[in-house]
């Protein structure tokens, strides 16, 4: 799809949409452009922990499948 193609679309979906979309379309493209964000140092160390623990294989991680039969299983008990 092109640029233009796709603004084509947003345009149509804008004109056809009802307040609640057009807030919640609003409050999405709002959220893209405040991307930037401030981590204080505790943070960011946990974060590299938590990254080289992946990165190693020292975390034990799952795939989303693996998490939502997990959750299933949970919400059974």
């Amino acid at each position: 799809m092109t640029v233009q193609a796709a603004r084509e679309k947003l345009h149509e979906v804008i004109d056809h949409a009802n307040e609640k979309e057009v807030f919640a379309l609003l409050t999405l493209v709002e959220g893209i452009e405040n991307t930037s964000y401030d981590y204080d140092d505790t943070t960011l160390s946990m974060l590299k922990e938590r990254s080289e623990a992946y990165l190693s294989g020292k975390s034990q991680t799952f795939s989303v499948e693996e998490s939502l039969n997990r959750i299933k299983a949970h919400r059974k008990k």
